[in-house]
């Protein structure tokens, strides 16, 4: 509960203001034409303009009170809501990944195979939806008691859910991390949208950090802090480098003529490969046959290098080409591992 001072005025506010007007000039044009003797302090005198505003302004402040006292003012007590807590989870591909907790050790070997086998089934979301469900849905109920608990999911778009605990246990142990797409950045600038004029306590981001597309987290933290909102990132992940091979940044001539020679030259990173070497090939779309071939050394440090693949094109056309690296064993996840570009061959 809570209370404001609230009144209630018996005729318009600029009546008020005029009456007031009227009396302030009654009172100075009164005091104005009395005759005021000059009143001795001790050895001071004090000027008979000094005495005449000291009375004008008496005057006019038992009238201000009279006026107020016309006022119905009162204690209006309302009853205060709860503040909003919003709870975003990731669901996007990446959640699916192996997760290690604080009392497992994990080791990788130089061909990152004996890393995928022993973390198997134990995801970044696994251990989200452990951690709300514990105790008996503990977390969850302890989050009902002191807040309107907002639930939003979050991968390619913005997924907001009922903050009644039944539904949120059934939904919280249904979910899966299938979202190809992690807008991580944007969908936090939408949730900021939604809580637009309300009053929200926290925003609690339950992700492992992965943007594939749009502004980062830390792009819109800045628009969070702009409203003076709390941001807690609570991060599911592991110390350990996962084994990933990524290609992007694909560079090359979209037009080009018959029989000249071209590259292809692309942005290869590798992380948790240590003195192992891949395949990066050349391809038609919808077809197997290699055009051409390149072989990369690959770090285990998450480190970018730029490949390059020479190539002859000797069909005109338009056609649609994918460098690609060759999968390799232990590999997390082989959808990152090409990239595609059309070209116009003259």
């Amino acid at each position: 509960m809570d209370s404001t001072l609230v009144y209630l005025v018996p005729w318009p506010a600029s009546v008020t203001l005029l009456v007031l007007m009227l009396i302030a000039a009654v009172v100075i044009a009164v005091y104005s034409r009395e005759p005021i003797r000059e009143i001795s302090l001790g050895r001071t005198v004090v000027p008979v303009r000094i005495i005449r505003v000291i009375l004008i302004a008496v005057r006019l402040f038992v009238f201000v009170l009279i006026l107020m006292m016309c006022y119905e003012w009162a204690l209006s007590p309302f009853r205060t809501r709860r503040p909003d807590l919003a709870v975003i989870v990731d669901v996007t591909k990446s959640m699916s990944l192996p997760m290690s907790e604080t009392d497992e050790v994990v080791r990788v070997t130089e061909d990152c195979s004996h890393y995928a086998e022993s973390v198997v089934g134990k995801s970044r979301l696994e251990f989200a939806k452990k951690w709300f469900l514990s105790s008996d849905a503990g977390p969850l109920k302890h989050l009902l008691r002191n807040y309107d608990l907002k639930l939003f999911l979050t991968g390619s778009r913005v997924i907001p859910h009922t903050a009644q605990l039944d539904a949120l246990i059934k939904k919280i142990t249904k979910l899966e991390a299938k979202d190809v797409s992690s807008e991580l950045g944007e969908n936090l600038r939408s949730v900021l949208a939604a809580q637009r004029g309300r009053s929200t306590a926290a925003i609690v981001f339950l992700t492992d950090g992965v943007t594939t597309r749009g502004p980062t987290l830390g792009d819109v933290s800045v628009d969070v802090a702009a409203k003076e909102i709390p941001l807690y990132l609570v991060g599911l992940g592991s110390q350990q480098a996962l084994c990933d091979v990524v290609v992007t940044d694909l560079l090359v001539d979209e037009i080009v003529f018959l029989n000249d020679l071209v590259y292809f030259d692309v942005n290869v990173t590798s992380s948790g490969f240590e003195r192992k070497s891949a395949d990066v090939v050349l391809k038609k779309s919808g077809a197997d046959q290699v055009l051409a071939r390149t072989r990369v050394e690959l770090s285990s440090a998450n480190q970018s290098q730029r490949v390059q693949i020479p190539y002859v094109p000797t069909l005109p056309g338009v056609h649609d080409f994918i460098v690609e690296v060759v999968g390799l064993d232990g590999e997390v996840t082989t959808d990152n591992n090409h990239v595609s570009v059309r070209m116009n061959v003259r």
